[in-house]
Parts: structure tokens; C-alpha cells; sequence
């Protein structure tokens, strides 16, 4: 079938775009996480979904233990999703910010290992910090973060006390 250049340019700039933003409807509907769609249109990208990114410092840090170490990254993704996605991000970036979590039912993943790091001998612990040293309730896959967040994932060792020490 041939078109003429006008049935063309109609193609392009009306249904195409009509067909994705019926597409983009229904994933949203289906509650779907869209980051980017384009089409291509006039020799750019015309976006159908403009997606709201964020960007946050994050920090991991050790002074319980060798290996020592104080490192941060900046991660940048959509807004709205947990702190442990922009783990992910960042561990793709950069080795040293690689991790591992295991999940507990109510309380979401908890981190149990950093930059080859574990908790858990000598009580020892990861724990999810906003700078300088507010400690946060929640935990990585709970904590929604905003732009201009910085976080801290400090190795910590629980203190040891006795009632002695109070008075």
C-alpha cells in the first residue's frame, strides 16, 4: 500500500502518539512502573511520561572493624520508590556498594551485609541513617527518600552496659 507524504504525517502525529498514550493509560492503570517512553517525533523524543527523578547522597561507613572505610555516591531515580532501589543503583555503579539483605516479614529487608562487611558476630549491625546522625525507624525497603537526601548505612556494634553504668 502506498501513502501519500500527508496520510504519512498523520500516521506520525496522530494515531502513533494516540497508540501509545492508550498503552501508557493502561500500564498506569495496571500500576506498572513506567520510567521512559518515547517515540520518535520530528527528529527528537517526545516523552509521554515525564517521570519525577530524584537524586541523593548515599554513604556507607565503618570504624567497627577492618576493612574500615567511609565511601558515598550519588544515586539519582524515580521518586516514590524505596531506599533500597537506590542501593541497587548504586551497586551497579560501584562495587564497593554492593550488599545483601534478608527479608523479615513486617519489617521489610535488612541489611546484613556491606562492601563485604556482616553483621550480626561481635553484635554487630548495619542501620539506615539521615545526615548528620538522625537514626531512621524503618528500613531500607520501607524508607521512601527525597531529593537531597543524604543517607547513611553506618556498621554499628551495640554497646554493652550494665546497671552499674547508670548510677
Amino acid at each position: 500500500m502506498v501513502r501519500s507524504l500527508n496520510e504519512s504525517k498523520y500516521l506520525v502525529e496522530g494515531i502513533y502518539p494516540l497508540f501509545f498514550n492508550r498503552i501508557l493509560n493502561f500500564w498506569v492503570r495496571k500500576k506498572t512502573t513506567l520510567t521512559s517512553v518515547g517515540i520518535s517525533h520530528g527528529g527528537g523524543i517526545s516523552k509521554l511520561c515525564e517521570t519525577n527523578n530524584i537524586t541523593l547522597s548515599y554513604t556507607i561507613s565503618n570504624d567497627v572493624e577492618e576493612p574500615s572505610f567511609d565511601y558515598s555516591i550519588n544515586v539519582t531515580g524515580p521518586q516514590g520508590q524505596p531506599f533500597i532501589r537506590f542501593m541497587e543503583q548504586a551497586a551497579d555503579k560501584n562495587r564497593l556498594f554492593q550488599f545483601s539483605a534478608k527479608y523479615h516479614s513486617g519489617l521489610g529487608y535488612l541489611v546484613h551485609t556491606v562492601n563485604e562487611v556482616s553483621g550480626t558476630h561481635n553484635k554487630t549491625y548495619w542501620h539506615l541513617m539521615r545526615a548528620p546522625s538522625e537514626k531512621l525507624s524503618v528500613g531500607i525497603s520501607k524508607f521512601i527518600p527525597v531529593d537531597g537526601n543524604h543517607l547513611i548505612l553506618k556498621f554499628s556494634q551495640v554497646k554493652s552496659w550494665t546497671l552499674s553504668s547508670f548510677g
